[in-house]
């Protein structure tokens, strides 16, 4: 097995990377981190090796580097309207739908029952404990291709504009 990424110099052998360490060891880190700081470099660092020790475990059958794993999504909307670029056909960059879906294809083939989304809807008025549903690669696969073919159904073919709005919801 491959070294996993180094922690920025800076925060190497702190309590709060051991911290991070026991909770990645033990599969209780959190769905979600929140990373501050002022140094934009130390916090990429920090995410890449928290990233490469999630998605490259020991029992992992082949090691990536984190932004080639085929579980590494990064789509960042951007804008008021929160878009996502469907990028280039002949080279797909990084945060558009073009590079999303083949790793989407090859994640719901090699691990149909990994978690993909998990969705935790607001509490109700009186307090009660909120909807909470996970969604597999395989779920969201088929949810994405019964989408396209709508869409095709329609007569939508390759290079039309589609707006899609929707709520919050999975």
């Amino acid at each position: 097995m491959n070294a996993p990424a180094p922690w920025p110099k800076s925060l190497d052998g702190t309590p709060g990377v051991a911290v991070i360490e026991q909770a990645i060891a033990r599969q209780r880190l959190s769905h979600s981190l929140l990373l501050h700081g002022d140094d934009l470099g130390t916090l990429i660092g920090v995410a890449h090796a928290i990233a490469d020790r999630l998605l490259n475990t020991p029992k992992s059958s082949a090691h990536f580097p984190v932004k080639d794993h085929p579980d590494y999504l990064a789509l960042r909307p951007k804008g008021k309207m929160r878009l996502i670029p469907i990028g280039k056909v002949d080279s797909p960059e990084p945060g558009t739908m073009r590079a999303f879906l083949p790793k989407l294809y090859v994640t719901a083939a090699v691990a149909p029952q990994k978690v993909a989304i998990v969705y935790e809807g607001e509490p109700t008025v009186d307090g009660r404990a909120t909807e909470v549903r996970r969604i597999t690669y395989r779920q969201l696969l088929s949810e994405v291709s019964r989408f396209a073919n709508v869409l095709q159904g329609m007569g939508l073919r390759r290079g039309d504009t589609v707006a899609i709005y929707m709520p919050m919801v999975p």
